[in-house]
């Protein structure tokens, strides 16, 4: 659920929840997602990735990153450093 949608959090509006933090990381916005696959992939598509792109993906990671770039559809690639 969205801000624009009305919805809540422990400590208020998720807008206000928002606005704090984007005070405390000192920038002049912060976005709230619901899970970290949704967060992980608008930031994907904020760069720029898109269908037939390579992300380059940690060999040790959780499910929910190699999904999140499956959404966009990308494929990710492990690569151990």
């Amino acid at each position: 659920m969205s801000a624009r949608a009305g919805g809540q959090t422990a400590a208020g509006s998720i807008g206000e929840y928002e606005a704090r933090m984007a005070e405390q990381l000192g920038c002049r916005r912060a976005i709230a997602f619901s899970n970290a696959r949704t967060g992980i992939g608008a930031v994907l598509k904020a760069l720029g990735a898109a269908t037939g792109d390579e992300v380059v993906l940690s060999p040790v990671t959780c499910k929910v990153v190699p999904l999140s770039v499956k959404v966009l559809p990308a494929s990710g690639r492990n690569c151990q450093l």
